[in-house]
């Protein structure tokens, strides 16, 4: 698959009874561009899960903290975070594109992903695989 770029364009906030926050993803490749929406929880699995992986080594990364003191829904603490989470992603597509987790977390295949906003969209990142051999 050819490298792509990761941007965090925006978040809402949902739930009726217990509210949180997904964050809108762009992801762009030479071969097409989709939206994703991600949770924080889904952006911090993939990061320690990567972690865990020998030869990527995080340490210079700082992930944002997944709570503070007051208000979690905050527009400020929401645009801090989404800034911290840009970051990740900018460090983790650089040096980790290629791998299964983030290959899964990149793929539109949640409920609410736009897998249909370039005309040469694939049904997923391996289909893209598939095409450049």
């Amino acid at each position: 698959i050819l490298m792509g770029e990761v941007i965090l364009l925006d978040y809402e906030t949902r739930g009726a009874n217990k509210l949180y926050t997904v964050y809108k993803v762009e992801v762009v490749t030479p071969n097409g561009r989709w939206i994703i929406f991600r949770r924080y929880s889904e952006f911090y699995d993939l990061f320690h899960n990567l972690k865990k992986k020998k030869g990527f080594d995080p340490s210079h990364i700082k992930f944002p903290p997944k709570n503070k003191f007051g208000d979690n829904f905050a527009e400020e603490f929401i645009q801090e975070r989404m800034v911290l989470l840009q970051a990740v992603m900018d460090e983790l597509a650089a040096s980790v594109y290629q791998e299964e987790e983030m290959q899964d977390f990149l793929t539109p295949n949640r409920a609410g992903d736009i897998a249909n906003s370039d005309p040469n969209y694939k049904k997923t990142l391996a289909d893209y695989k598939m095409n450049e051999m």
